[in-house]
């Protein structure tokens, strides 16, 4: 017979809210943050800044780069806006955002973006740089420019992490690129796709097999989100758009049903809500604007997620289920508003997040969860040189140290046809009840969630499936997700490993031939403490177990219902950043 086991897993932290109800605040309750330091350019930043400690001296360090004219990157220190090092590439323009990571194990980050080649005409160079002093570690060549940042994990298991970069068309189509990021060796490329890949790819476990994955969107050509099976780099599925999609997509588990959802935005004025596991359509949004980036956040109007959306003439926010909570109409006839990502963290220190957001005007916003407004600036209010457009994510992050956040952001003025006539400043506003995560990089984090909650609250399940009478390893036994989804099969060792999200998570562990008599289970949670308990139980009888693991963000409730016999063990521990 069929024995069956059910484990329902309750991410305690999400269930219970200690956060009031969120309500407008009115202009004239601005919060006024004073400039902390400035830093005067020749030109303006297209593309994603970065903060972290490159120097390892405690303090953070912003790395942003210059466009078109001016292909120069800066490290700042965050505390002063004094130049750490700048690096110049020998081309005109850096087309990416910039990604700091630890990509050879040294303990120490790198910086890594791209830019257009010096060298070959339409050709593109990925960087890697030393972050203490912005030397060249490697470079890599690529046939056609990538117009989008990175992600970095490890891929393959080696840990060892690899970047994964996405081209645009050349004579063949659009490439996905990975990187063997301790050398800069290709390690693998996937395509051609027929559209640009100007977005950033995000990696995820789609399919819930313990193996991460990538998802790539196309424009200007068959218009499609591709995901990618990690080990077999063979296309696992494909969803369709009637029009281009610019930005990437963000994911999160809008549903709770213990799998990720993407949320991507279209040029047709559309909101599309994918299913990672199968590609399939859990809602699209129809709406009054072109939509670029999307990104996710619980901005505390309703329990769960949000989707915050930026479009040509509107910033938008959605229920989890698609249902528009509310709209910020700027009006604009062109697209004065980003490409890119809009920031997410708590700025007016009240607990609940925030959406930071700039223009082509110059002028950065930040709202609150119920759209009142928090910050108004306008850069070009004080420039004598003219409109001063801001067009990358804000940075958000405590750079002056004194445990509250503060913002970074990049304005000025690029034309490629007159690069003379360029000028742009650094700004960082200083914070005074802010506090918490902050945005570090566009996207948010290494895999490219754009979710504030971050994919750091994936949790990791390892397990063991074996006879409780003679020990023997159980191979072949299905664990799956409520509904029957198959998440993960025992190998010939009876051991098992997937990934799980807070929220409600139902597990299905069966097993044929197994009947019942005793079922043992062993947790172990994030420091290795076990919690052991050995019931006795006939076909019909349940059993509640109830266990504190130190990790109070995994604090979970056991309901186990036994229909035949398996020994399963659990241990429970949290997947590393990015």
């Amino acid at each position: 017979m069929r024995s069956k086991l059910i484990l329902v897993f309750l991410g305690f932290a999400l269930l219970v809210s200690l956060i009031p109800a969120c309500g407008s605040i009115p202009p004239d309750d601005e919060l006024s943050l004073p400039l902390l330091w400035t830093y005067d350019l020749n030109s303006t930043c297209l593309e994603g800044p970065a903060a972290g400690d490159i120097d390892s001296d405690g303090m953070l360090e912003v790395v942003f780069s210059t466009h078109l004219g001016n292909g120069n990157l800066y490290a700042l220190n965050g505390e002063n806006g004094s130049l750490l090092w700048k690096f110049y590439t020998g081309g005109p323009a850096i087309d990416s955002s910039v990604r700091l990571h630890d990509i050879d194990n040294d303990s120490q980050l790198e910086v890594i973006f791209t830019a257009l080649s010096p060298y070959v005409e339409g050709a593109g160079l990925l960087f890697a740089l030393r972050g203490e002093d912005g030397s060249v570690l490697w470079n890599y060549t690529m046939a056609a420019v990538s117009l989008g940042g990175a992600a970095i994990e490890d891929m393959d298991g080696d840990n060892r992490p690899e970047v994964i970069i996405g081209t645009v068309q050349n004579a063949t189509g659009g490439y996905v690129h990975i990187i063997n990021a301790e050398d800069g060796s290709l390690s693998s490329s996937v395509g051609p796709f027929q559209g640009d890949i100007c977005s950033n790819p995000a990696v995820l476990d789609v399919n819930c097999d313990g193996f991460l994955d990538i998802v790539i969107a196309t424009q200007e050509g068959d218009n499609s989100v591709c995901a990618i099976n990690g080990p077999s780099l063979s296309i696992l599925w494909r969803y369709q758009g009637e029009s281009s999609f610019r930005g990437g997509c963000a994911y999160a588990d809008l549903d709770n049903d213990a799998i990720q959802e993407l949320v991507i935005g279209s040029t047709d004025g559309h909101i599309h809500a994918i299913n990672a596991e199968d590609g399939s359509s859990l809602w699209t949004y129809a709406g009054n604007s072109s939509y670029y980036a999307t990104c996710i956040a619980d901005l505390g109007r309703v329990f769960g997620s949000e989707i915050v959306a930026i479009g040509e003439r509107e910033v938008l926010v959605l229920n989890g289920d698609g249902e528009p909570s509310w709209s910020y109409s700027h009006g604009a006839t062109s697209i004065s508003y980003p490409l890119t990502t809009p920031s997410i963290s708590d700025l007016d220190g009240n607990g609940i997040a925030d959406i930071c957001f700039p223009d082509s005007q110059g002028v950065i916003e930040v709202r609150d969860g119920d759209s009142g407004i928090i910050l108004h600036f306008n850069a070009s209010d004080s420039n004598p040189l003219g409109t001063m457009g801001v067009y990358h994510s804000p940075i958000i992050a405590d750079f002056d140290g004194d445990d509250f956040l503060d913002i970074f952001i990049v304005a000025g003025k690029g034309d490629s046809s007159n690069p003379i006539e360029n000028y742009g400043q650094a700004y960082v506003f200083k914070g005074s009840g802010g506090s918490g995560g902050g945005w570090l990089m566009d996207r948010h984090d290494g895999r490219n969630s754009a979710c504030f909650n971050g994919y750091s609250h994936l949790v990791r399940i390892t397990g063991h499936v074996e006879d409780g009478e003679n020990h023997s390893s159980i191979a072949g036994a299905r664990i799956s997700t409520v509904g029957g989804k198959v998440s993960a099969t025992t190998d010939l060792d009876g051991d098992f490993s997937l990934n799980l999200y807070p929220g409600f998570t139902t597990l299905v562990v069966e097993a044929d031939g197994y009947e019942p008599r005793l079922l043992s289970v062993t947790i172990l949670d994030a420091e290795g403490q076990s919690f052991v308990f050995r019931l006795s139980l006939q076909t019909t009888e349940s059993a509640t177990i109830v266990f504190p693991t130190i990790d109070p963000a995994i604090s979970v409730v056991l309901a186990i219902v036994v229909t035949g016999i398996v020994i399963v063990m659990v241990a429970v521990r949290r997947l590393p950043h990015g």
